[in-house]
């Protein structure tokens, strides 16, 4: 029928419903864009929760990559949820691995039961989790037994052979840490730290030329300092000094490892019986560093060289030391001794002994000032008492004279 035909209240009806139908399309389509930007913040806000945890567990900060996770799977209609789950467990897993302590045997199991279900590389962490419990427990061969499955994981392979190869060094199983290491770096030849590990290995099993190759071996992969530093001392306890001094000359950019690179050189040279070098290598490291250990290193390294008058020059500037290093009296005491002037040796080693009883590391030197101090005393005359030898101390590192720091 015509429009024209139609009266005019039924064309103002289906006006207004026309109008109506437009104004609830029009409503419909801003809220479908309302949900599509809320799903899209969704997303964005759940991403960003995710890296943000990615990048907390790079740190090791593995609490906060927790929380951060959590939040990003809150709202599971997104995408990301899924990742931010996995991502959970893997932190926790990581975060046992690098701190495996008081490991509850029900949240171990529940835990590994989660990522072998998750499937993928997260099957390693599970595996990596067994052999912390077997290791644990005390079954190593059974942790043995599961590391060959890590291989094709070189990161988590590398780490669970390190733990694995220090649990059995600690167990004083060296041939069985030699064993596995190698199998370890023989499956994973890029493992810098693997090849570390191996040589601290073969160091324990008396196999230094071994370990010494391990160590180059590593260097090779992945320059370090300390690792260089390592070698030297390995170079050192092999009583090879011209090797140590060779690898220890180019020296790091960190101040604190270019004075131990110094300290070292300077101990190889004592060895050698330059003393004058060592002596300035002492300094140097010194200058690096101030140490007053390091300066009482030079100061025995001038007194072996018969350079007593610079020793006791050096010695003044130690003296606000004392009391924390009592063997600076002592060495005084040698000096002035070896002078002639048995008044002022007296007065330091008594000063020394003052100082130092009590102290179980200044035990050798403090029976040395006590029977040197007892003879002085004596009151029929009688030739000066013989100066108390160079006293080395415990636990300094091969090759060094006494009171070399820097111990590992």
């Amino acid at each position: 029928m015509p429009l024209k035909n139609l009266n005019v209240t039924v064309l103002s009806i289906l006006l207004i419903c026309n109008v109506l139908l437009f104004v609830e399309l029009s409503d419909s389509n801003q809220k479908l864009q309302v949900l599509y930007l809320a799903q899209e913040r969704a997303e964005l806000s759940a991403s960003l929760w995710l890296e943000k945890g990615q990048l907390l567990e790079k740190e090791k900060r593995y609490r906060e990559a927790q929380d951060a996770y959590h939040k990003a799977q809150r709202d599971q209609r997104t995408t990301v949820a899924g990742k931010a789950e996995r991502a959970l467990y893997r932190s926790r897993a990581n975060e046992i691995i690098d701190n495996p302590t008081n490991l509850d045997p029900s949240t171990m199991s529940e835990l590994t039961r989660t990522l072998r279900a998750q499937g993928d590389t997260q099957i390693h962490l599970a595996t990596a989790l067994d052999v912390l419990q077997f290791t644990e427990g005390g079954q190593l061969q059974k942790a043995v037994e599961l590391m060959s499955s890590l291989y094709d994981s070189p990161k988590l392979g590398e780490k669970m052979c390190i733990y694995l190869g220090q649990r059995m060094l600690q167990n004083r199983a060296t041939a069985k840490a030699v064993k596995l290491l190698s199998s370890c770096v023989e499956s994973m030849p890029k493992a810098a730290q693997a090849w570390v590990m191996l040589a601290r290995a073969f160091q324990a099993n008396d196999q230094p030329e071994e370990g010494t190759k391990a160590m180059k071996q590593s260097l090779a992969i992945e320059p370090n300092p300390q690792i260089n530093i390592e070698l030297s001392r390995s170079l050192m306890a092999s009583k090879k000094w011209q090797a140590a001094i060779d690898r220890l000359s180019v020296f790091p950019q960190d101040a604190t490892l270019r004075a131990e690179h110094q300290r070292l050189i300077g101990a190889c040279y004592f060895q050698l019986k330059d003393y004058a070098q060592a002596a300035a290598s002492y300094q140097a490291a010194y200058d690096s560093q101030p140490n007053p250990k390091t300066l009482l290193s030079k100061v025995i390294a001038l007194r072996s060289g018969g350079l007593s008058k610079d020793a006791l020059s050096t010695l003044d500037q130690l003296t606000s030391h004392e009391k924390a290093l009592p063997e600076i009296r002592f060495q005084r005491g040698q000096l002035l001794a070896e002078a002639g002037d048995m008044t002022g040796a007296a007065q330091a080693f008594t000063g020394y002994v003052q100082l130092a009883r009590g102290r179980n590391i200044e035990k050798s030197r403090l029976t040395s000032a006590q029977s040197w101090l007892l003879k002085y005393r004596q009151p029929q005359a009688r030739p000066a008492p013989q100066t108390p030898p160079l006293m080395p101390v415990k636990n300094t590192y091969q090759g060094a004279p006494s009171t070399v720091p820097s111990q590992r």
